[in-house]
């Protein structure tokens, strides 16, 4: 995904009608203005910075934790891999051995999109995943 202008977020904001609700949308209709604010920074200009949105931040809340996998792409252009590191780290400090993985693919975000079990890292994932869950 190319770095889109902050721009496509200003217009938005400027076109919506005081008092107007949305509720629903169709993909991908708004992906640019989640990709300019998410690109830009400005993730946290709209709904907060508070703690219930981030969630490195609640792991100290939590009491339990279900096994889960999480696949990110190293060359993601849309949402920065840091943030999955830094969940998976606080995961798995509060949950040792609680069977918690994170696969980071040399990829971009969506790569995935066509795969299927024949990518031999979807199977390891996959069969990692399906151990916890089929036990």
């Amino acid at each position: 995904m190319p770095m889109l202008p902050t721009v496509i977020v200003d217009a938005h904001v400027a076109a919506v009608a005081p008092g107007a609700v949305l509720t629903s949308a169709y993909l991908p209709s708004r992906l640019d203005i989640a990709y300019s604010m998410v690109q830009n920074g400005r993730m946290v200009e709209f709904p907060g910075e508070s703690k219930e949105l981030f969630p490195v931040e609640m792991v100290a809340l939590m009491e339990t934790f279900p096994p889960v996998i999480i696949v990110h792409e190293s060359e993601d252009s849309v949402t920065p891999v840091a943030g999955s590191v830094r969940f998976v780290e606080a995961l798995k400090k509060k949950f040792p051995g609680s069977g918690i993985r994170l696969d980071v693919r040399p990829e971009d975000h969506g790569f995935d999109g066509d795969a299927t079990m024949v990518e031999k890292w979807l199977k390891e994932d996959v069969d990692f995943i399906t151990g916890y869950w089929l036990n």
